[in-house]
């Protein structure tokens, strides 16, 4: 059997001049490495320093009632996120701060608590305002401001304080929906969004461009909803101004025009299009109904309806058209709308009723309220209420 031999020819360089060569290129190629993780990471952490300062933690003492033994309650404490948004003003959602006794506010993530006070909320949007009177409380804090969930370049970003450190995650963009909001039925807009953090849904704000462009109000497994910064921006001006009038809703009942058949016997022209009116309730306000079952609704505020009943939204692409009822649209307002009625074409205008818990027959939410109840003989009587059914 042949033996071969190898030789390797290093011309001027050793072998073991190379291999210190070699290590000297490793070391270097290390070095490189290591210094532009460092940079990215010190580049991540000034990016997010500033919103040290943006977000405050809120603990929230309440009384929490049971239902199904009306006269007795205990004291529930929970935490949840707030964004400064402006002078003296902390937004954060309206959840668990019901039935409250008492508001305390932390900077920092740590250190001294301090007393504050809810100075609007509103239950159906999920949408609270927190301020605290003392100046000492508002240094070296920052507002921030908001920006488009639908023009987001890039990942998103969730914060929040968790045991003393910000806490930053990273979420992917799922879909705009339109979703019950998380208080009451009422169908708004929101950001989905997926994430691996868990237990959020508390306020926490989602950032993109350094800009917060919504807030987290639940959260189902990875998928993490948002109300859209557009959303909670256009209660806040309307408030501001003392044009809100809380939000307002679509009383009837609809389904989708996608067999031709009942296309077909409404007699409409042209493309499928619209959507069907199958039930029209008295009106919760008393007003006068200007819509009837049989009702084929083409356009609602100028957006073309689907057969499946959704619109083309500026902002967010299609949407359903629930939708349209709270896009900056307050209870009273004037919804125009385009309808086919009989063979004709007709243009109506709609008033949206206000929201109420009490428009159900069976009160969807009890706030800020102990339960009523009467014993008589040994029995509880008590009314009856989705918080007693919940119980």
């Amino acid at each position: 059997m042949k033996q071969f031999t190898f030789k390797f020819e290093m011309g001027p360089f050793g072998p073991r001049r190379f291999a210190g060569v070699f290590r000297a290129m490793l070391m270097v190629l290390l070095a490189a490495t290591t210094m532009a993780i460092s940079i990215t990471a010190r580049a991540q952490e000034e990016k997010l320093a500033g919103w040290e300062r943006s977000i405050v933690t809120i603990e929230v003492s309440r009384k929490q009632y049971d239902y199904y033994q009306p006269w007795s309650k205990r004291t529930r404490r929970f935490q949840k996120i707030g964004t400064v948004i402006g002078d003296r003003q902390i937004l954060t959602t309206a959840d668990e701060l019901f039935d409250r006794t008492l508001i305390r506010l932390q900077k920092g993530g740590r250190g001294r608590w301090w007393l504050g006070e809810v100075t609007w909320l509103d239950y159906h949007a999920n949408v609270a305002l927190v301020t605290i009177s003392d100046e000492n409380f508002w240094k070296d804090l920052k507002p921030v401001s908001f920006g488009s969930a639908a023009k987001a370049d890039g990942g998103y970003q969730i914060i929040r304080w968790r045991e003393g450190k910000l806490e930053n995650r990273r979420a992917e963009f799922s879909q705009f929906t339109v979703r019950d909001s998380q208080l009451c039925p009422l169908d708004v807009a929101t950001l989905e969004i997926s994430s691996e953090i868990q237990g959020v849904g508390w306020g926490e704000p989602v950032i993109a461009n350094s800009k917060v462009i919504g807030i987290l109000w639940a959260q189902e497994s990875r998928t993490c909803m948002a109300m859209p910064a557009s959303f909670i921006q256009s209660i806040l001006d309307a408030h501001k101004k003392e044009d809100y009038h809380d939000l307002g809703y679509f009383h009837f009942f609809w389904q989708q025009s996608e067999n031709p058949a009942s296309l077909a016997r409404l007699k409409l022209p042209g493309e499928p299009r619209g959507v069907v009116v199958i039930d029209v309730p008295n009106r919760p306000d008393g007003g006068a109904q200007v819509l009837k079952p049989l009702d084929l609704i083409l356009r609602i505020d100028g957006f073309d309806l689907d057969i499946q009943g959704d619109y083309d939204d500026p902002e967010f692409g299609p949407l359903l058209l629930e939708n349209l009822a709270t896009r900056k649209k307050w209870a009273g307002d004037d919804v125009k709308m385009q309808i086919w009625r009989e063979g004709k074409q007709l243009d109506v205008t709609y008033r949206l009723p206000k929201f109420e818990y009490t428009n159900s027959l069976v009160p969807a939410a009890v706030f800020d309220k102990e339960p009523d109840y009467l014993i008589v003989g040994g029995l509880v009587f008590q009314p009856l209420t989705e918080s007693y059914l919940a119980s």
